[in-house]
């Protein structure tokens, strides 16, 4: 499975975001634990070092044992994820509220009203952290609108003006507003 792994997902996946995001942004990125060198070291080593019962990266966990505080190591796994929901904590709430009130997904019967709307309330109460997921959603609305009702894209970035309480004459009404409209 490691070396399934190792040939298909790693390059074509993890790899390539990796490769992807650091040089948008001017950034040289390194993988240390994808060297080459240390990859087949690591391949030789017998499955009981790696997997220990449900435990999996067994003697990576026991190496940071010596450098890492408990906290850090006990703490679940997270993934990488955008910092738009919580830069734009107040447009955001606005832009969902503003497109989920008549949320034509909800009318297409492709989303649950019920689902939504306790999503929005766990993460509006520190509850859980949906941001990511209710700000795929609400691209997604906006995408809906835009691709498969027809929506003019004007029509769309006044819609956006107004519910995140901007004057028609501070938009050019000709350009989305690159908060909330996919490009």
């Amino acid at each position: 499975m490691l070396l399934a792994d190792s040939m298909i997902r790693l390059p074509n996946h993890s790899v390539m975001i990796l490769d992807r995001m650091s040089m948008a942004h001017g950034l040289e990125a390194r993988s240390p634990f994808l060297d080459h060198e240390l990859a087949q070291f690591v391949a030789t080593l017998p499955a009981r070092l790696k997997i220990r019962g449900r435990q999996r990266r067994y003697l990576q966990m026991r190496l940071a044992e010596r450098y890492l505080p408990a906290e850090v190591l006990r703490r679940p796994k997270q993934g990488f994820s955008s910092a738009l929901p919580y830069l734009m904590a107040s447009q955001f709430r606005a832009l969902f509220d503003g497109f989920f009130r008549d949320a034509r997904l909800v009318e297409a019967g492709i989303c649950r009203p019920a689902v939504i709307q306790q999503m929005l309330e766990a993460h509006l109460a520190g509850r859980t952290d949906h941001g990511n997921r209710l700000w795929l959603l609400l691209n997604a609305e906006i995408w809906y609108r835009l691709h498969i009702e027809g929506q003019g894209l004007a029509e769309l970035t006044d819609e956006t003006a107004e519910v995140l309480g901007i004057t028609a004459a501070s938009h050019p009404s000709s350009a989305p507003l690159a908060v909330a409209l996919p490009s």
